[in-house]
């Protein structure tokens, strides 16, 4: 057999020989045939479909054989040539793809390089043909198109059909029906299904980037249809190309057809139910959390998604009470997934989405732009969706953070004093269905709802927790205005089975149950009767307030969702100084214990920077600063970007940047280990050594080889990933973000600020010394540091210098410490400009108090340059 030069040798020469002005038909068929043999044949074909000169090959058949010959491969009998010059049928999957991936631009190449009055109609159909056939190896893409060639080759299907447009123009619909398939709405519909049924764990990044380009092409219904009524809907990789989805288009483009599907098509087929249709797109978009990875971008998809349906749907025309409840049932069952499900009951995480969009709802439906200028629509979808949100929480939850937290009350007079009677009514359905929901015994009845099915059904959304019904209650839900009489019923039951307790003369009495029911209540009722001190007699009744609060607020803080309560009371001094002396210990107990402070970790942050000042607390400041500091340390990546935000946001006083920068200069130095503690308890155990030494008697009679010194104890440098990304690089980000502006509320105008955010940049410096990120904090240190070196500051230019000064002595004595040659390789340039600095600040005479540290540096640079020189030399 021959090699695989030879065999470039011979297809070179039969392209030269097919395409020359004097070649026969038989020379022509050789040149097609004798290639595909040799690849049929060969046990190395991937060699042969990979050298430049197959690509060649390929592009004389069809630009120059093709165009000449086309009354030959017209008909049946070399029309096989063509195909398996596109891809061989025998040849290895491998090799098809190679070969598909070489013929695609060729084709479409020669379909943009020529004019109808120079091709004719056959040959554009031999084209056509050639790329339906190319189509069929879509399955086979997904597994072996490279990474590198994956948006390429994507965006050469998806031209497809513009490139036959353009080239057949009318001719298509006048000659040939078959050529239909190119057509957008039918190829983009084919491609999407072929893409949706071969899924698998190779073909993700594939399937991706296909459908993608088909949704930015604006065919994003066609594809969530392919999707969801694909073989592989169940499939787990779904929730991965959906993410990417959402970023190569848009979320908007995903979320709005799924919706769309789901509302026109799903809840419509026989058998179908909310809770079921919201299992499977929840499942399709999000997937599940054992098979998600990255949980925190998982939320923020799960929070986007109920952005687009709350917020942007409303206008729809199929915006109403079914949507509502299937685009909160999704959300509940994403995020209560794998936590609290089983149980038919709210995660702490769920809980915490579900309070926080109601209160954006109930923000948006208190709007009184909304009011005035929203349609009914608008007006009808968002209280469905209010109320479906409510229908998850408890009384309490509802009492606290709706009723109290919210404006909802006083948007409802809004509603009333309108002056529409259909504005009226919808507020009528908010105030009676949150009423029904708190206080069962005596709802609120505004009688304007008896008339009105359809509001009467809005308003019984509040008793319906789909995402739940698999769980709770198998059996079909009844129509949605049957739902207050099955709650009356289900009432009337529980009272009847009481009163049939209680009255039934036949039922045997257990004397002992009945002692310790009894023993039961004494003790739930005994904090009602217990007794209390008599208070001493005082005209002055702000105290006797002031002694019932202490005693309403005496119970001590347990929670996250306590504190947060305590904190965010403004007009409270007891319920404020409780709950920042509990701050601390509450965080630092509550670390690593679950999921509650991590979610609240913002919302608590906000409360600490926040704490208003008018209140004499004792060690008010020591009190903030180690709450913030608790937090920062036992969540960093969850809240140390907010912090550092509140940095260089404008509403944030002087003395508040100053608590978050030596905040942040002491968490550092938690996470990096630097405690007192360890410190304090050697000499401790060294002198309980002495002590059991001195006591000894008798004499030894021998001696144990074990080492007897204890080595100590090695502790996770819980810094190491942490330096960089969470506090060193966010706090720089923000500083040139202001540098562009220079805005007042800026710190690079405050030379005190100035000076505390050099040094915080200086702990974490020397805090970083030993972890993967000090190569790179360096590196942006020395570029902060050049843009400082000549900076003009009103005020304390000797301090800000000082501080300059310490952060480059811990580069040179502490980071790079016995690394003088690597520092010297990594850094040449930025010691040399530094060095030429600091001969600058010797030459003035206006800062003495700088001069011998400027000089002990100088001479430590000296030092580096001569040590680093030598091992240079000595080791060329």
């Amino acid at each position: 057999m021959s090699t695989i030069p030879i065999q470039i040798e011979q297809l070179e020469q039969l392209d030269k020989v097919a395409t020359s002005p004097e070649a026969q038909l038989d020379r022509v068929i050789e040149c097609l045939s004798l290639p595909i043999e040799w690849i049929n044949e060969m046990p190395t074909q991937q060699a042969l479909v990979t050298h430049p000169a197959w690509k060649q090959h390929v592009c004389h058949v069809f630009k120059e054989i093709v165009p000449q010959w086309t009354f030959a491969f017209n008909g049946s009998t070399h029309k096989h040539l063509l195909r398996n010059t596109l891809y061989s049928n025998s040849a290895a999957d491998s090799v098809k793809v190679t070969m598909a991936r070489t013929s695609l631009p060729i084709l479409l190449e020669c379909l943009s390089t020529t004019n109808q009055q120079d091709v004719s109609l056959e040959t554009l159909e031999i084209y056509s043909a050639s790329l339906k056939s190319l189509l069929k190896l879509i399955p086979l893409y997904g597994l072996f198109i490279t990474i590198e060639d994956v948006r390429f080759f994507c965006s050469l299907i998806c031209s497809i059909p513009g490139h036959l447009t353009n080239a057949f123009g009318i001719q298509s619909i006048q000659y040939s029906s078959d050529l239909e398939w190119h057509t957008d709405k039918k190829f983009y519909a084919s491609l999407s299904r072929q893409c949706a049924d071969n899924l698998t764990g190779k073909s993700v990044l594939f399937t991706q980037e296909m459908l993608g380009k088909v949704i930015r092409q604006g065919y994003k219904d066609i594809v969530i249809d392919s999707i969801c009524s694909s073989s592989t809907r169940m499939d787990q990789h779904w929730a991965s190309v959906f993410e990417q989805l959402e970023i190569i288009a848009s979320p908007d483009q995903v979320f709005h057809p799924m919706l769309a599907y789901g509302r026109k098509i799903s809840l419509l087929e026989s058998n179908s139910t909310i809770s079921l249709v919201a299992r499977n797109i929840a499942r399709l978009l999000f997937g599940t959390r054992a098979n998600n990875t990255y949980q925190q971008r998982r939320q923020e998809r799960i929070q986007g998604f109920l952005n687009t349906a709350i917020f942007k749907l409303g206008k729809s025309s199929w915006a109403d009470d079914q949507l509502a409840r299937l685009v909160v049932s999704i959300a509940v069952l994403a995020e209560n997934e794998g936590d609290g499900a089983e149980k038919g009951k709210l995660a702490a995480s769920a809980q915490s989405l579900v309070v926080k969009f109601a209160k954006r709802a109930i923000q948006t439906w208190s709007d009184p732009v909304f009011l005035q200028n929203g349609s009914s629509r608008e007006k009808y979808y968002l209280t469905a969706v209010i109320l479906s949100l409510i229908a998850y929480l408890s009384i309490q939850d509802i009492q606290v953070s709706i009723m109290m937290e919210t404006g909802l009350l006083n948007s409802v007079s809004l509603y009333f004093s309108s002056g529409d009677v259909s504005i009226a009514r919808i507020g009528a359905v908010m105030a009676e269905a949150v009423s029904s929901k708190i206080d069962k015994e005596k709802p609120l009845n505004t009688s304007l709802l008896n008339s009105e099915e359809k509001l009467y059904q809005l308003k019984n959304l509040v008793f319906l927790t789909d995402a739940f019904d698999a769980i709770v209650d198998s059996s079909p839900k009844a129509e949605n205005g049957d739902l207050q009489d099955q709650h009356l019923d289900s009432t009337e039951e529980e009272n009847d089975d009481e009163e049939e307790d209680e009255l039934d003369p036949d039922k045997v009495l257990d004397i002992g149950n009945l002692l310790n029911d009894t023993d039961t209540e004494n003790e739930e009722n005994q904090e009602e009767y217990e007794p209390y001190l008599m208070e001493d007699e005082s005209d002055d009744e702000g105290l006797k307030q002031q002694q019932a609060s202490k005693k309403q607020h005496k119970k001590p803080v347990r929670f996250i969702r306590d504190l947060i309560r305590c904190l965010q009371d403004r007009n409270d001094p007891l319920k404020l100084e409780i709950g920042l002396n509990a701050a601390e210990q509450v965080i630092r107990r509550k670390a690593g214990a679950g999921t509650e402070l991590s979610e609240s970790s913002v919302e608590l942050a906000k409360y600490i920077i926040s704490f208003p000042e008018t209140y004499e607390i004792e060690n008010f400041q020591a009190l903030q600063r180690n709450a913030l500091v608790a937090l920062m340390t036992a969540v960093p990546e969850a809240v140390c970007g907010f912090i550092i935000d509140e940095i260089y946001n404008r509403d944030s006083s002087d003395g508040q940047k100053q608590l978050i920068l030596g905040s942040i200069s002491l968490a550092v130095r938690e996470l990096a280990g630097w405690s007192t503690a360890a410190v304090e308890e050697e000499p401790v155990v060294a002198a309980n050594n002495d002590k059991s030494a001195s006591r000894q008697i008798g004499t030894p009679l021998f001696v144990s080889k074990k080492t007897t010194i204890k080595e100590p104890k090695r502790f996770k440098n819980r810094l190491s990933g942490l330096a960089g990304p969470v506090f060193f690089f966010p706090l720089l980000v923000g500083w040139w973000e202001g540098t562009h502006g220079l805005l007042k509320y800026w710190i690079g105008n405050n030379a005190l600020l100035t000076e505390r955010f050099i040094m915080t940049l200086n702990i974490i410096l020397h805090s970083s010394t030993n972890t993967p990120d000090k190569r790179k904090i360096v590196k942006e240190y020395f570029q902060f540091l050049s843009s400082m070196k000549y900076a003009s500051i009103s005020t304390h230019t000797a301090s800000i210098r000082k501080a300059m000064l310490l952060g480059i002595d811990t580069i040179l004595n502490t980071c790079y410490s016995g690394q003088e040659i690597l520092l010297f390789q990594d850094y040449q340039r930025e010691l040399y400009e530094t060095k030429q600095w600091l001969e600058d600040l010797l030459d003035r005479a206006d800062e003495p108090q700088l001069h011998d540290l400027t000089i002990s540096i100088t001479i430590r640079l000296s030092q580096i340059a001569l040590t680093a020189t030598s091992s240079l030399v000595t080791q060329g």
